[in-house]
């Protein structure tokens, strides 16, 4: 099982236990590294500028829009 999914588990845990110093860790790291996911997706859309791209850049585009759509309402609840 991969760090991140431990933390997902985790974190409603955390959340019943009303233990706010893990959530808000748990919280913190998981939209750092959803952003970060999302950075990079940019990155490399922006680095394949070839008309013989423009397909796989744009898909980069649209995942990193949808992650950053998610990391909007994030931490919300």
């Amino acid at each position: 099982m991969s760090l991140r999914l431990r933390m997902r588990r985790a974190l409603p845990e955390a959340m019943r236990a009303r233990d706010r110093a893990a959530v808000s860790a748990l919280r913190t790291t998981l939209a750092a590294l959803d952003n970060a996911e999302a950075s990079e997706r940019l990155e490399a859309a922006a680095q394949l500028t070839a008309p013989a791209h423009a397909h796989r850049a744009a898909q980069l585009r649209a995942e990193a829009a949808a992650l950053l759509h998610l990391l909007d309402g994030y931490g919300t609840a």
